[in-house]
């Protein structure tokens, strides 16, 4: 909730530095409009000038309105004297006695505005002899402008005249301590609260039980406005307004008061005590709340902490101790989900006492006399506490200061030991990898002004800075820039950037980049360089790939799109898709954003590529150095394992300080994974090359018995869902445990000192009693042979009931018993949670329950039974489904049971299984059949005037085609298109206009019923047409990957040849789709081309994670298509929808300001209701826009746009020539961008469109 009022403080800020005396409102008014717009709500300007804001809900006719106001006191010109000085009167209740001496603004009507000062006529103390005793009234002050004036002729010759306004400088301050002050916040505050609220129901997917209205006025300081435009089915109102603090009052500063009466009477009665109970828990009952909370800390403890598959793990004998468990419900919640008793003894309360006293015991010399402690002298014990700020290091810690009448004291609070002595005590001797990369990193002095020819560029300290600054300081100094790096990242930078974070869930990392762009921003800077860098160099021959997490390789891009300040200050951020491995790749991407000779590019990149050796270099000495005196010494080490940028003290929030002030030395994975190497091949692909580190460093810590490893993992990193497990499972296997902390923006370390103090004591112990290792999960893996052929069924899980069917019958048609499970249940899912670590996305929750439940079921024997899962060779964590089915395989029982994948790549070869071109040339047929059908039967449907017709109609042409894509007939195929055209046309329709709603997102969400939970029923109940888009783009898309990296990036021209091939292919097949959908009614077929152009200038192609930058342009589209609803599903905190789903939804917004979007999470926690009633607010929204869609579809909008940002050399309008596909030796794009080197896949380069492009066409594409 911190971030919520952290945003709210901000909006706040922001409004605040608008003037808006009461009648000069429309900035502040425009201000509130656009905000609540941009959260996605309906937001209109009332005929007052007030913004009146739906925020849904469900009851609307017993609907509540929220009032704030956006109008300020003021003052107005009411007389121009001789001397040139002004009159003024008040607007609103302006005091002139808090006005004196306040500098303000005079808001003229035709010629901008002046500067000036209230001040007292005769101002000076010196000279004026009444100055104290004067009244000060607005007949005894005026205004003295700062500008040359000595008459009236002057100031009215500068545009000023009798009626202007007169605006005061609010002098806003946000301090250190978390206090606003300001002149206005009465109640601009308030309107930046309704914004908080707003963004938290936006955020959270909060729909409240009753409609809520927001009306933000701006007529209150005059005395009227907040009655006007109260929406129908408002039973109650509320003012959010200032409390007022004074003498008999109850509420201070820090409080929210519930106002009972003002000076005009007493406010309404029952209104009163709703707020009231409210307040004491928001009304609800209070054994309900303890009941929920009582289960959210049992199902917490037993499936998240001790990671329980069933219940009876635990045995038949349960013990329960600690405080907690003198709950009564508690221990009766954990007897209902265990379904058997649990002992609480009866001093459960007082086990962590007798635990201090045992080990106290423990640790007591032998022969040593025992310290007497008696109740006389504990009564007699006096404690006195004190708060004083610890200035050890820079995380200034709040410390409470406990001290005993015996002469001893605690101190608390500290992250670190130094803090135990008040602040005072020496800094740690053992060495600290951490702070060595960070003095190391950063340490570099920049060129003075006079000797940067080139001038200034500004460089974020963030994510990918953090491993690559050497390199990019040292290339762009040697190019004759100043290189200006942002600042260390602090609470305030942080602040700096919360308008712009599109996303609250994505990782603290992360979110910090929108700072430090900010500040670079403050310096002035017009250049600012932060790249993408989808990979890393592969560092070891075992891994599988060198890629960077999804945020990280493209999080610059959506820094770019919701950074207004970029535009609005005239600053360019560089944002380009590079490779530090391929130098040319490299020089031309520099070459193409700033226009350097490549001559001149190829010498700084090879000193920078030495530089950046250098660091590699010598941070690993300096790990092999402390691994020496680590063994010389006989001390402990920790490797502190995260990411490079887990390096920002922010960001760590002192952990590896605390680890050195606790006696053991503190290493970095990057220092020694160079030493490891594990014994065993990993159960996951290794394909990250942060992770490799990772699973390298843990191989060195599993053979050297004086080092141990905590693994670092930033709050909504999906990608340590896969990498915690692995670790788990190596440290146990030597004995040693896992210790993981999860760290975001909350500076509280309480729970991690605990942690690293559990591991420091579990070290001590298991020196007297080594561990029994045991046995690491084993990566064998099953093989399905070829006569498995004859005797195995394989079970395949549902991902798109109506692809699958027409699917799976093809590849039946090769020899194989197939069986595509037809659901997905609830019990299902819970089989999911129980096998899956519940930080993976919830797609692999959802197919990986579905298939564990069915061996569970018996509806198939397990000796008998393969699985088969779809598998992307990219940086989607999606990669490493079959290594969490395995893995939940062994843990249910079923670890022979052979998985197979469908992967273009060769992650799992089996060979009892292969895709022959003749199989493919099938599963190609089955998926146009799907995309055909689904797209005419989704339409029809919809508009059908006899219900069950289409479906009747479809069940007849799925019978069929099924039988065409299992003969692989093409002619026949080119047929049927036709024949389905013609046969869904035909259908008798209703005329009455229907919303339509595109629905996108990642692939399993946006295709599965049971997964979204019936989306498309829901939308179709409330009125709407769906439109889904084409399975096929989504592999067409993933076709095009090596296309893109042998252009752009260095890759093998080879794989890039054969899906070229391919591609071409597939496209031949779908151009009969598309002459068959010629002047039909349904929406015509996109080509993969158009597609990728269409993105250009918002993201680059060079996104392939996940639906990577195929999800921008399906949503780009459908609303050029008329369909300007979408709907973006995609499953809580997934990476690659980050950067191209909610990362883009502003910009398109922008680009498109008539669509409404939403995005829509799911998990396995995710409320229907709530997802329900976000798609009922969304419809309602979608039917006010009908007019607005006949419009569009009448007057189709073009796809092509300028950049954001605009390079210094990129062409604007250039025209192309498109010609039937070539192949061409090209390997740079003609048209670069600050979103990427690349100006589209499919253009100027390896590849022209076939057929006439899609800007200057008819709509062609969906």
């Amino acid at each position: 909730m911190e971030n919520y009022v952290d945003f709210a403080v901000q909006k706040a800020v922001e409004l605040l530095a608008i003037d808006s005396p009461t009648g000069y409102t429309a900035e502040a008014e425009e201000f509130v409009l656009r905000e609540f717009r941009a959260l996605g709500f309906a937001a209109e300007r009332t005929a007052k000038g007030g913004i009146l804001i739906d925020l849904g809900g469900e009851s609307a006719d017993d609907a509540l309105l929220l009032e704030a106001h956006a109008d300020t006191l003021g003052g107005m010109v009411a007389e121009i004297k001789g001397d040139g000085r002004l009159r003024i009167v008040n607007v609103g209740g302006m005091n002139a006695n808090n006005a004196e001496a306040e500098n303000c603004r005079v808001v003229t009507k035709f010629s901008g505005s002046y500067e000036g000062t209230l001040q007292l006529i005769n101002a000076s103390v010196h000279v004026n002899g009444d100055y104290a005793s004067t009244k000060r009234s607005w007949d005894t002050v005026e205004v003295v402008l700062d500008e040359a004036v000595e008459s009236a002729d002057d100031v009215k010759a500068l545009g000023i005249s009798v009626g202007d306004f007169v605006c005061f400088e609010p002098r806003t301050r946000v301090t250190k301590s978390g206090y606003i002050k300001s002149r206005f916040l009465d109640d601009k505050l308030s309107v930046g609260i309704l914004l908080g609220f707003a963004k938290y129901l936006h955020d959270e997917g909060k729909t409240p039980p009753r409609r809520v209205y927001a009306h933000v006025t701006v007529y209150e300081e005059v005395g009227h406005g907040g009655s006007a435009s109260v929406p129908a089915g408002v039973t109650e109102a509320i003012s959010v307004d200032m409390g007022c603090v004074g003498a008999g009052l109850q509420c201070t500063e820090r409080q929210v008061s519930i106002c009972a009466k003002d000076s005009g009477g007493p406010y309404s009665y029952d209104v009163v005590k709703k707020l009231i109970a409210a307040a004491q828990k928001e009304g609800a009952d209070i054994g309900d709340i303890a009941a929920g909370l009582c289960y959210a800390v049992a199902r917490n403890a037993l499936y998240k902490v001790l990671r329980l598959r069933t219940p009876a793990e635990l045995g038949d004998r349960v013990l329960v101790q600690g405080g907690s468990f003198l709950n009564d419900a508690l221990l009766r919640v954990m007897e209902r989900l265990l379904d058997h008793h649990v002992c609480r003894p009866d001093i459960a309360g007082l086990m962590g006492a007798y635990g201090a006293a045992l080990l106290a015991r423990s640790r007591t010399p032998d022969g040593a006399a025992p310290t007497p402690l008696t109740s006389a002298s504990l009564r007699s014990l006096d404690i006195s506490a004190k708060t004083l700020r610890c200035k050890g290091c820079g995380n200034h810690c709040l410390l409470t200061v406990n001290r005993f009448s015996n002469g001893r004291k605690l101190v608390s609070g500290n992250r670190c030991e130094r803090g135990a002595s008040g602040g005072e005590a020496a800094r740690p001797s053992m060495p600290n990898l951490y702070a060595w990369k960070e003095h190391r990193l950063f340490g570099y002095e920049p060129l003075p002004q006079d000797d940067a020819p080139r001038g200034r560029i500004g460089i974020p300290r963030v994510l990918n800075m953090y491993e690559h600054y050497p390199f990019w300081f040292t290339l762009f100094t040697e190019l004759g820039y100043r290189v200006e790096l942002s600042p260390p990242s602090d609470k305030e930078l942080f602040d700096l950037g919360l308008s712009s974070m599109p996303s609250q869930t994505v990782c603290y990392p992360a979110k910090l980049a929108h700072g430090h762009i900010a500040s670079l921003l403050r310096k002035g800077l017009k250049r600012i360089f932060f790249p993408c860098l989808p990979r890393e160099r592969r560092e070891s021959k075992d891994a599988a790939d060198g890629y960077n997490c999804p945020v990280v390789a493209g999080y610059p891009e959506v820094i770019r799109l919701n950074t207004d300040e970029l535009l609005e200050q005239d600053c360019t951020l560089y944002t380009p898709f590079v490779s530090l491995e391929h130098p040319d790749t490299l020089v031309a991407a520099l070459h193409d954003l700033f226009g350097i000779p490549k001559k001149e590019l190829r010498a700084a990149v090879r000193v920078a590529a030495l530089e950046q050796e250098a660091y590699r270099t010598e941070l690993r000495a300096e790990g092999e150095r402390v691994l020496a005196e680590l063994e010389r010494t006989g001390k402990l080490g920790i490797v502190l394992s995260g990411r490079p940028y887990h390096a920002d003290p922010a960001v760590h929030h002192g952990l590896p300080e605390l680890v050195a002030s606790l006696g053991a030395a503190v290493l970095s994975e990057d220092s020694v994974a160079h030493l490891g190497h594990p014994a065993e091949p990993l159960r996951v692909v290794d394909q990250w090359t942060y992770h490799s580190r990772l699973y390298r460093a843990t191989a060195l810590v599993c053979t050297r018995p004086n080092l141990e490893l905590v693994q670092l993992t930033s709050f909504g990193c999906g990608l340590d869902a896969i990498t915690a497990d692995q670790v788990s499972e190596l440290l146990t296997s030597a004995g040693k445990l896992h210790t993981l902390i999860k760290i975001d923006e909350g500076a509280s370390l309480g729970a991690a000192r605990i942690r690293i103090r559990s591991l420091l004591a579990a070290v001590e112990e298991r020196r007297e009693t080594p561990p029994t290792p045991r046995p690491a999960a084993s990566a064998f893996r099953p093989v399905f042979t070829r006569p498995m052929r004859q005797t195995h069924t394989i079970l395949a899980p549902q991902m798109s009931p109506l692809h699958f069917d027409i699917i799976g019958k093809a590849i039946s048609s090769a020899g194989y018993n197939l069986e595509i499970l037809p659901t997905v249940s609830r019990k299902a899912i819970e089989t999911g949670l129980n096998y899956v670590h519940n930080d993976a996305c919830y797609p692999a929750i959802v197919v990986i329950g579905q298939l564990i439940d069915a061996l569970q079921s018996g509806r198939c024997d397990p000796k008998r039974t393969a699985l088969m899962l779809a598998q992307t060779c990219g940086p989607c964590r999606a990669t490493n489904y079959p290594a969490l089915l395995r893995k939940a395989l062994c843990e249910a029982g079923f670890g022979d049971v052979p998985v197979l994948t469908l992967s273009g790549g060769s992650l799992n070869n089996q060979p009892g299984f292969a895709i022959s071109a003749r199989l493919l040339h099938r599963l190609i047929l089955g998926c146009l059949y799907g995309d055909m059908l689904q797209r005419v039967s989704l339409s029809t449907r919809a508009h059908e005037r006899n219900a069950g017709d289409t479906d009747d109609r479809l069940a007849h042409w799925m019978n069929r085609v099924k039988f065409s894509a299992a003969r692989g007939d093409s002619s026949l195929f080119k047929s049927h298109m036709r024949s389905i055209v013609r046969d869904f046309s035909a259908i008798r329709q209703a005329h009455a206009p229907l919303p339509r709603v595109g629905i996108v997102g990642e692939i399993l969400l946006k295709y599965h019923p049971d997964a979204n939970n019936q989306v498309i029923r829901h939308i179709m109940e409330e009125g709407g047409e769906p439109v889904l888009t084409d399975l096929m783009d989504f592999f067409l898309y993933c076709l095009l990957d090596p296309v893109y990296l042998w252009r752009h990036m260095g890759g093998k021209a080879f794989p890039a040849f054969s899906n070229w091939l391919l591609i071409k292919r597939i496209e031949s097949l779908r151009d009969a789709m598309r002459r068959a959908l010629e002047g039909s009614r349904f929406l015509p077929v996109s080509r993969i081309a158009d597609l990728a152009r269409s993105v250009r200038g918002i993201v680059s192609t060079g996104n392939q994670a996940g639906e990577g930058w195929l999800l921008t342009a399906e949503m780009l589209e459908l609303i050029d298509h008329g369909v300007g609803n979408v709907l973006c599903l995609q499953p809580f905190g997934c990476l690659p929808n980050h950067i191209t789903g909610k990362g883009v939804l502003k910009e398109l917004k922008r680009i498109r300001p008539h669509a409404n979007l939403m995005a829509v999470d799911y998990d396995p926690g995710s409320s229907e209701a709530n997802q329900l009633n976000r798609i009922k607010l969304f419809m309602t929204v979608a039917h006010s826009r009908i007019p607005q869609e006949a419009q569009g579809a009448r007057q189709p909008q073009r796809i092509r746009r300028p950049a954001r940002r605009a390079s210094p050399r990129q062409p604007q309008g250039q025209a192309r020539k498109h010609h039937r596909w070539k192949w061409q030796q090209r390997r740079r794009s003609d048209e670069p961008g600050v979103s990427g080197n690349e100006g589209s896949i499919a253009e100027g380069g390896s590849f022209l469109q076939k057929g006439p492009p899609f800007h200057n066409a008819a709509p062609h594409a969906l």
